[in-house]
């Protein structure tokens, strides 16, 4: 078990507290930041028994831009952006049938591809960076249990051992293991959690000679999706989309990636365009990850001494582009209100909700005919498909097209916290 400790121990401070926090992704960690400004303690406990600093291209979008500002490490973010000039769709003979460019920043909006587009695994290793000196971190250990009480909470880890926290933070991700203690037993209709019909298997790749610059979509029938990015001049990125064989998915979740991997190659078989290679590469990868695309709900973001975080609380799937962006507003927010409110946690948990949940709750608003219109069952509905899509960005409507899905006109902005400058 891999543990690193803060380089020196940090003088107690007035009203310091000791925290925990599940999770060393990336809602974990800029919390961790934040706090150890004001002279808190964290300790962050992940199950992997190292820094996974791995994942897919993810991006930062509207304010969670101006958290990464926040957090410092906006500059270093912008050392490891991918450049994608925007997302195109083709058929079955790599042939372009819509082409939604990157939308210029200097207007102000959001395109499929952002301006900010960064590998999961280079914001993991500046954030642990950023951490590594301040905070604790202890790899290959799960929270088993808490106990929520008055004064502290009580956490049992998986190698048994107790420790006592002040605060508790579920920044597990989206199957937390935290988010399921607190709301076990609550009614059901706290949890308001939904599965989309979506599943997407997630692997690197080598890049190949006809590569594009471009974020490359291919529709199959049978509700089939394929989805090619380049982030080098050496790699990218696949995912295989499906909204069929849900049961056969759910159970295999459960399995060993081989056995993902086997399912996942006999869905997409006979996909057409470049299946047949990607299921190669896929079956040699060693990234593979497969999950279903779940929308996470609840009434309740903390309970007692214990709050949830991210994707934990309120992963908005990545159909929206914006789940890291939340995550980073959140820990901002969140560690704003601790400081403002003096370590009074309930006045501080109280308003995380109270500014979040409207950002949170806008954001969940996915248009209703999404996923389910963009995976067509037939052949034909995969050529009508493209034909609309293609006729509406030939006409010029790729901007509005990525403004309403994106919803451009958010007016939030991120409160103002001296207690989270960087």
């Amino acid at each position: 078990m891999e543990a690193t400790a803060p380089s020196e121990t940090p003088t107690q401070k007035p009203g310091a507290m000791k925290v925990i926090i599940a999770g060393a992704g990336i809602a974990g960690p800029s919390l961790a930041l934040l706090l150890s400004r004001q002279g808190h303690h964290c300790t962050i406990i992940e199950r992997s028994p190292g820094l996974r600093a791995k994942g897919q291209q993810i991006d930062i979008r509207k304010e969670g831009v101006e958290a990464a500002k926040r957090l410092g490490i906006f500059e270093e973010v912008k050392k490891h952006v991918v450049e994608e000039g925007g997302m195109q769709f083709v058929n079955s003979q790599g042939k372009q049938t819509a082409c939604f460019p990157k939308m210029d920043p200097k207007d102000g909006q959001q395109g499929f591809s952002s301006e900010y587009e960064i590998m999961r695994g280079d914001l993991c290793k500046i954030l642990h960076d950023a951490t590594k000196d301040d905070v604790q971190y202890r790899f290959g250990l799960a929270i088993t249990e808490y106990e929520n009480q008055e004064d502290r909470v009580k956490v049992t880890l998986s190698d048994g051992s107790v420790e006592e926290c002040d605060m508790l933070v579920g920044a597990d991700g989206q199957s937390s293991r935290i988010r399921k203690m607190m709301l076990q037993d609550e009614p059901p209709e706290v949890n308001k959690t939904r599965d989309l019909g979506l599943y997407v298997a997630y692997f690197t790749i080598p890049r190949r000679d006809d590569s594009s610059d471009f974020g490359t979509v291919y529709t199959a029938d049978k509700r089939r999706q394929i989805l090619t990015r380049y982030h080098s001049k050496t790699h990218g990125q696949a995912y295989f989309g499906t909204m069929e064989n849900g049961e056969e998915i759910l159970a295999v979740l459960k399995e060993d990636t081989t056995k993902q991997k086997e399912l996942f190659a006999r869905i997409f078989k006979d996909a057409g365009w470049q299946a047949e290679p990607l299921i190669k590469d896929m079956m040699a990868s060693e990234d593979f990850f497969c999950q279903s695309t779940t929308q996470i709900q609840t009434t309740i973001w903390s309970k007692g001494r214990v709050v949830l975080l991210g994707d934990a609380g309120y992963g908005p799937t990545p159909l929206t582009g914006m789940g890291t962006s939340l995550a980073l507003m959140g820990a901002t927010i969140l560690a704003g209100a601790i400081g403002k409110h003096q370590g009074n946690l309930q006045a501080a948990f109280t308003e995380y909700d109270k500014v979040l949940r409207p950002v949170v709750e806008k954001t969940h608003q996915i248009p209703g005919l999404l996923p389910g219109i963009v995976y067509p069952k037939t052949k034909f509905g995969v050529k009508v498909m493209n034909l609309l899509l293609g006729t509406a960005t030939s006409i010029g409507l790729a901007k509005m097209i990525q403004a309403t899905t994106l919803k451009n006109k958010d007016e939030f902005k991120l409160p103002e916290y001296n207690e989270v400058s960087a």
